[in-house]
C-alpha cells in the first residue's frame, strides 16, 4: 500500500524543481543542448552549469524536508482536533493514528509526540 507522506514527500523532492528547471528552460530562449546548458547556468546565478544541478538537488532536499515537516504537522493537528471534537481516549487516538495511511516513521513519530505531549 502506498503511504500518503511518501507521495508527498516524493512529488516534492522531484516535480518542483523539474517544473522550476523547464519553466527556466523555456524562458531562456534556445534550444536542444544549448537550452539545457544555459538553463542550468541560469540556475546557478551564472556561476556554471554543475552549480545549477547543486541548485536543484539543494531544492529537491529542501522541499523534500519541508513536505516532511508540513505533513507532519497536518497529521499532529489532526489528531488534536479530533481529540476535542470526539473527546477521545489515549488508546482510540492511538488506534486511530495506526489507521492513518501513513507511513511507520511518522506513525511512530505522531504516537511518541501525542503520548509525551499527555504527560507534560
Amino acid at each position: 500500500m502506498i503511504k500518503v507522506d511518501v507521495i508527498v514527500n516524493y512529488i516534492a523532492a522531484l516535480a518542483i524543481p523539474k517544473i522550476v528547471f523547464i519553466i527556466i528552460k523555456m524562458i531562456s530562449g534556445y534550444g536542444g543542448a544549448s537550452a539545457i546548458t544555459s538553463s542550468l547556468k541560469d540556475m546557478s546565478f551564472r556561476y556554471g552549469m554543475e552549480e545549477g544541478i547543486g541548485v536543484l538537488i539543494f531544492l529537491g532536499i529542501l522541499l523534500y524536508n519541508l513536505s516532511n515537516r508540513l505533513v507532519h504537522n497536518y497529521y499532529a493537528d489532526k489528531i488534536k482536533k479530533e481529540r476535542k471534537e470526539n473527546k477521545l481516549l489515549t488508546k482510540e487516538i492511538l488506534k486511530e493514528i495506526n489507521m492513518y495511511p501513513i507511513s511507520k516513521p511518522l506513525k511512530q513519530k505522531l504516537i511518541s509526540a501525542y503520548i509525551l505531549q499527555t504527560y507534560y
